[in-house]
């Protein structure tokens, strides 16, 4: 299962283009004045939106995370940059 969820593979679900254009300036405006919102449907939170800036800080997280559970690709990548003639 894909972390991703892409309008483009659901564009049968609106009228036309124009409609999934204004659905996506929805979704980003919806994050402007927050980190993130709740998208609610039929009084149910089906998902939430969440900034850019918040996407990019949870992804480095995850990274993070998933690199420090696993030694041998931080061996890896430390052994990378100790061997690097540009690293100092």
């Amino acid at each position: 299962m894909s972390d991703v969820l892409s309008l483009e593979k659901h564009r049968d679900l609106f009228k036309d283009d124009e409609a999934v254009r204004k659905f996506a300036k929805v979704l980003e405006e919806a994050t402007a004045a927050s980190e993130m919102r709740l998208l609610l449907f039929d009084e149910r939170i089906v998902g939430a939106i969440v900034s850019t800036a918040e996407a990019q800080d949870r992804l480095r997280q995850r990274i993070v995370t998933r690199l420090a559970r696993d030694q041998a690709s931080l061996e890896t990548l430390k052994d990378r940059l100790e061997s690097d003639d540009l690293v100092q």
